[in-house]
């Protein structure tokens, strides 16, 4: 029931729908299907309704050049200024300031579509969020790697690096975190796997190291927590996650990676958190 009115509310993104609507199309009464609702996904159907036009709106205000009064009357509101406060109170910033934000925006995810969520859904310790991130660039080193490269060797670089490399990198944004950035150069034919701290854009790399800026746009996050079993290197772990979720959601899904994506893994003392960024080719 609830993934039919969640259908029912992505088809009617840009119509004038209401609960009631929504209760007659599952054939449920209106009390019965907002708790329903709520309890399933954590938000009231008008609440979930207004996330999903204004990210939707996000999106189309990236993708081209669209007048504000537009994107109001396409998803629902109005007046252009019922438009911009609600959009201002669910991102904390003005339509016409898209283009200067520098921090990561968290979006409503559409859970209609190609499940994404796959089996991990129901295991405590995972989420996964679609937001928006700005351009960032990253100061480090650069390997070049074939598809079929040792990748126990190429996560090794990691420790390598966060140990003998990354005190020689000042102003980094995050402190020590460090990030891969996982790749492919279409011109090459090859891999690249790059090792580094994130940093401002008007950073200069010194000698020995590079940087590598990632273009802002509509990226997946996918996150979860880790408890290390007897015996299992960090290593084998990450490679673990990164074969499962690749299994479970990407090719379960019939969804490619776009041409890069990039994560970072947390431990400590047995424990952690992986995260890992992602965009897909087929994003809407």
């Amino acid at each position: 029931m609830i993934h039919r009115s969640l259908s029912f509310i992505e088809d009617n993104l840009r119509n004038d729908i209401r609960v009631d609507d929504m209760a007659n199309e599952v054939c449920c009464s209106q009390s019965h299907f907002s708790r329903l609702f709520r309890s399933a996904t954590g938000f009231s159907a008008m609440d979930f309704l207004r996330k999903r036009r204004l990210s939707l709106a996000f999106v189309d205000l990236l993708k081209r050049d669209r007048r504000v009064i537009d994107l109001a009357l396409d998803y629902g509101f109005s007046y252009e200024q019922s438009f911009i406060r609600a959009f201002k109170k669910e991102f904390a910033l003005t339509p016409g300031r898209l283009e200067q934000h520098d921090r990561a925006v968290p979006l409503t995810l559409d859970i209609v579509g190609p499940d994404l969520y796959g089996g991990f859904s129901r295991q405590p310790g995972f989420s996964i969020q679609a937001m928006f991130i700005p351009e960032q660039q990253f100061c480090g080193v650069n390997y070049a790697a074939q598809h079929h490269d040792n990748e126990e060797l190429l996560v090794d670089k990691v420790g390598f690096f966060l140990k003998y490399s990354s005190p020689k990198i000042p102003d980094c944004l995050e402190g020590r975190r460090v990030y891969t950035v996982d790749g492919f150069l279409p011109h090459r034919k090859n891999y690249f796997y790059f090792v580094g701290l994130r940093c401002t854009q008007r950073y200069k790399p010194g000698p020995g190291f590079a940087c590598l800026t990632l273009p802002s746009g509509i990226y997946y996050n996918y996150r979860t927590k880790f408890k290390l079993e007897d015996g299992v290197t960090i290593e084998q772990q990450k490679l673990q996650m990164m074969h499962t979720f690749y299994q479970s959601i990407i090719q379960r899904n019939k969804v490619r990676f776009g041409s890069f994506f990039f994560h970072r893994l947390e431990h400590h003392k047995g424990s952690g958190t992986f995260s890992l960024w992602y965009q897909l080719q087929d994003l809407g």
